[in-house]
Order: structure tokens, then C-alpha cells, then sequence
């Protein structure tokens, strides 16, 4: 193409003649491997992604009180989550603390279950 004012801004040939490969966006993995300074929620497509869906009840009590707890979390924390990623937070947390969720799980009498 002649030079001037109907180039191709955006074409994909350098000056010398020689194509441009342009490179296919990163997989999401191929990102998180690449970049490990990038927090993952930073880096992920959707609040689901690298995660599968595990279905677990809870008790209505548990249910409503949640509502507060994401309250809680997003005002010490200082911006709003994603109710996903505070249960998955929230249950890493809890695996940290197994002696109190023991407790917790004596208090409901699970030990007669």
C-alpha cells in the first residue's frame, strides 16, 4: 500500500515488508503461569472461572445472616465482593481454623448424627 494518508493504521506489516504475527490472547492458566504477580481475581474472564460448581445446603439461620457477614467483609475491606469468591474465602478461612469449626460442629451435636 502507498504511504499517506490512506495507510492502513492498523495493518500488520512493518516497514521492511515483513508480516507481524499477532499472538493469540494467553489461556487463562498460560496467564496465571506468565504473570504470578497478577492477583488471580485480576485475571480471571468471570467470577466462575477456574473454579467448579460444588452445591452444599445451609441452614436458613446461616443463610440470612450471610447478607451482614458480605457487609462486614466489604466495609473492611473497602470495596464490594463477589458473594462467590466471600464463601470461597470464608472456607479457606475456616480450614484454617479447624478447631473451631470442631467446635461448632459438637455445639450442633453432630457427634450423635
Amino acid at each position: 500500500m502507498k504511504r499517506g494518508s490512506g495507510d492502513d493504521p492498523f495493518g500488520h506489516e512493518l516497514d521492511n515488508g515483513e508480516d507481524v504475527t499477532v499472538q493469540d490472547k494467553p489461556t487463562e492458566n498460560e496467564s496465571r503461569e506468565n504473570s504470578s504477580s497478577v492477583p488471580w481475581a485480576v485475571e480471571r474472564s468471570s467470577v466462575k472461572s477456574g473454579r467448579e460448581m460444588v452445591q452444599f445446603y445451609l441452614q436458613e439461620n446461616t443463610q440470612k445472616r450471610e447478607d451482614d457477614f458480605k457487609r462486614d467483609v466489604e466495609e473492611e475491606a473497602g470495596y464490594n465482593v463477589y458473594t462467590t469468591d466471600l464463601r470461597e474465602a470464608a472456607y479457606l478461612v475456616a480450614m484454617e481454623h479447624a478447631d473451631e469449626v470442631a467446635e461448632m460442629l459438637d455445639e450442633w451435636g453432630c457427634e450423635y448424627s
